[in-house]
């Protein structure tokens, strides 16, 4: 008997009728149960299948490989206990399988293996939630960093009384305070605050070149006596987020609670009203399932992800367009439970089990596995973007309504599991190649205000957008049991497919965050966003981000 393993002999007593019905019920693959799942249904006819044609006493006598007799003595367990015979003047009827039965089928489907394919999609979503950050935050306030800290005052004859949002052509200043505490701020005059050029947008990248800024800045004339110190165009920044959620049971997927950390370091060269860069990322995506005592018994999934990334913008008056692409390599984690209770009547498969010939003469057989499959698959990951957006005013905010597109893509190469316990486990699962693929449109809604502060510029912002997913279709992976004896060039009589869930066509995403531009060229951003109508999936992100000149 094997340790992980028992079985338990009832009280003999069998059905001449029942009896009768076993010869038919191996001449032929019995159907599905009737309550079965989709996902149930597949498995039970790729394990009723290997039984009757590969497994089955005598016809097929027992190997020297102690996991092809594992395999046939649990594919005889699991077929058997999920056949519910009714006698039937016609024949027989097979009805509804007990719940244990099922719960049987769904842990030995490894269908825990679609839950890398929903984290890698994610890992190039946190390079572009991160890289994102990094444009809004240059979107939103680069346009006050040239200054080094300028105070948010329009050219007016008392300089500080009007909002920065105006409608109107703005001239800037740069408050001398920031760089020399001999100049105080009740004391300001047109002598200590320098103009440095005219914004048709603050909210754009900038209204006028950095040249232009720059050069009036390290004018002597200008009336500042800042020399030539002209700051560099060239921009360091570091992003990270974090999210965390869960999904729930369906009727293909099994639950999990999920927490992703994504962190992004780049550097970028502003060009005055674009900005190029490249980035690299790293991403660690983990899962785990939740046990659930009868279809999900835990377990976890990890995907990890190394990437780099090129990205560009260009910031008009009022137009804003800008491109992302990324590509990684995954690294994955694959570790299920396989944990379940089964009693099937010897009267439909009299035969004795290999390993353990206990139950023979017995009425029925308990059968109970607990047990840990391991995979480690390699991937890579594909994801490119594009978003173009207008920026406009209205009741001192700027509003910018916004479109994107992004296509991503991920995929796996095929791996074996293996039993890290014990090495005559004999059901361990074969998964072929599966790529994962994703393209949405996005449309959002971005509002900002700026604000001027005695230490720099604080810009809360809010955005809502909503995600139409044109690939819904369900994802089939191929699989079949490493042990099936019948197995040749991958094509063996316990293949199957293992239906995901088909992706939501349309959610939505809303945030809050808030930017903040300090006088030391030094700009921190951080942002929060919930996901709302997607079904069965749930969560919660918050990115961090920190940018500086040098």
């Amino acid at each position: 008997m094997s340790t992980n393993s028992f079985r338990t002999i009832a009280p003999a007593g069998m059905l001449a009728a029942l009896c009768a019905l076993a010869a038919p019920v191996h001449a032929q693959l019995p159907p599905p149960p009737p309550n079965a799942t989709a996902l149930q249904a597949a498995v039970f006819n790729a394990v009723a299948k290997m039984c009757v044609l590969d497994l089955d006493l005598p016809k097929n006598p027992p190997p020297a490989n102690p996991q092809v007799n594992d395999l046939h003595d649990q594919c005889h367990a699991i077929a058997v206990a999920n056949l519910n015979v009714m006698p039937a003047d016609a024949g027989p009827i097979f009805g509804p399988a007990p719940a244990g039965a099922l719960g049987a089928l769904q842990q030995v489907s490894g269908n825990e293996v679609s839950t890398q394919g929903a984290l890698a999609t994610r890992v190039s979503a946190g390079q572009f939630g991160n890289i994102t950050g990094r444009l809004n935050a240059l979107r939103l306030g680069s346009a006050f960093s040239l200054s080094q800290g300028l105070s948010a005052r329009t050219d007016s004859s008392a300089p500080g009384g009007s909002s920065l949002a105006s409608l109107a052509p703005q001239t800037f200043y740069f408050d001398r305070s920031a760089v020399d505490p001999n100049a105080q701020e009740d004391q300001l005059s047109r002598g200590t605050l320098l103009p440095v050029g005219n914004y048709q947008n603050p909210g754009a990248l900038v209204g006028t070149t950095y040249s232009d800024s720059y050069r009036y800045l390290a004018d002597p004339a200008g009336g500042g006596g800042l020399g030539g110190n002209v700051p560099s165009p060239w921009g360091l920044f570091v992003q990270g987020s974090y999210n965390s959620g869960r999904h729930d049971q369906t009727q293909n997927e099994d639950p999990f609670d999920f927490h992703a950390s994504s962190v992004t370091a780049g550097i970028d060269y502003n060009f005055g009203g674009a900005v190029l860069g490249a980035s690299l990322g790293y991403d660690d995506y983990d899962a785990g399932f939740n046990n659930t005592g009868v279809n999900s018994t835990g377990g976890s999934a990890q995907v990890k992800g190394t990437s780099g990334s090129l990205y560009g913008a260009w910031f008009g008056q009022n137009w804003t367009l800008n491109g992302i692409a990324t590509y990684g390599k995954l690294t994955t984690n694959l570790s299920r439970t396989v944990k379940y209770t089964v009693t099937y009547n010897t009267a439909l498969d009299p035969q004795a089990d290999i390993n353990d010939p206990g139950c023979a003469g017995a009425a029925t057989c308990t059968v109970s596995v607990n047990r840990t499959l391991d995979g480690n698959p390699d991937g890579r990951s594909l994801a490119v973007g594009a978003t173009a957006g207008y920026q406009t005013q209205a009741a001192s905010w700027d509003v910018m309504p916004s479109l994107s597109v992004n296509y991503r893509r991920a995929s796996f190469d095929s791996f074996a599991e293996h039993d890290p316990n014990d090495p005559n486990d004999g059901l361990p699962l074969f998964f072929n190649d599966q790529t994962v693929e994703s393209l949405r449109s996005i449309l959002g809604l971005d509002l900002s205000k700026p604000v001027s502060t005695s230490f720099g510029v604080v810009t809360p912002i809010l955005r809502v957008e909503w995600d139409h997913e044109f690939k819904t279709s369900v994802r089939m992976i191929d699989a079949h049991y490493v042990f099936d004896p019948s197995c040749k060039n991958g094509v063996c009589d316990s293949n199957f497919l293992l239906p995901t869930d088909p992706a939501v066509g349309n959610y939505g995403v809303a945030g809050v965050g808030l930017s903040v531009t300090l006088a030391q060229r030094v700009q921190a951003f951080v942002y929060d966003e919930i996901l709302f109508g997607y079904q069965d999936y749930h969560s919660n992100a918050v990115t961090i981000g920190l940018r500086g000149q040098f």
